[in-house]
């Protein structure tokens, strides 16, 4: 009596490479700062291209690059501000207290933006108006910085997958 072979799915483990799976926490907070950096910074350096474009002050290339991008550069320092000073605690809080929801981190971000915002403006010594303006555009560049940070948070609480594979196909895709 001969036995049937036994059909394999795949061989291919489920754990990721760890070595990728270690890096993930700061690919994901270095995406979620320039997410909140472009957010603002994105409009505010196509309304400095346009105006460079007017404008033939500047006559180097190095002055003109440098005005170009200045926005940018602006905006990614408060979000690196942000994200360390608003959304690592944050985190280490909402996970302490087993609340960490994708919801709770944008609003967290949201506030914080907001707060930071607000905050800069007045060491800037603006009146109403700057401190309005300047924590809409904070909100503005927390709401989605936060979401993508948020998201990759919600990642591993979400992977809930059953032990058994699908499709060996998708497993060598992805």
């Amino acid at each position: 009596m001969t036995t049937k072979p036994s059909l394999v799915v795949s061989e291919i483990s489920e754990n990721r490479d760890p070595i990728k799976r270690c890096c993930d926490g700061p690919r994901f907070f270095a995406l979620s700062t320039i997410v909140g950096a472009l957010a603002v910074g994105g409009p505010f350096t196509l309304m400095t291209m346009i105006e460079l474009l007017e404008r033939t002050q500047l006559r180097d290339l190095e002055s003109r690059i440098i005005f170009a991008v200045s926005p940018l550069i602006f905006t990614s320092l408060l979000s690196i501000t942000g994200m360390v000073l608003v959304m690592l605690p944050a985190t280490v809080f909402l996970s302490a207290h087993h609340c960490e929801t994708l919801e709770n981190h944008t609003l967290c971000g949201l506030v914080g933006g907001a707060v930071i915002g607000v905050l800069f403006a007045i060491v800037l010594g603006n009146d109403s108006y700057g401190l309005l303006i300047f924590g809409a555009l904070g909100a503005i560049s927390g709401l989605p910085a936060s979401g993508v940070w948020g998201r990759h948070r919600m990642k591993p609480s979400n992977s809930h997958r059953s032990s058994s594979r699908s499709n060996p196909v998708h497993d060598l895709l992805f």
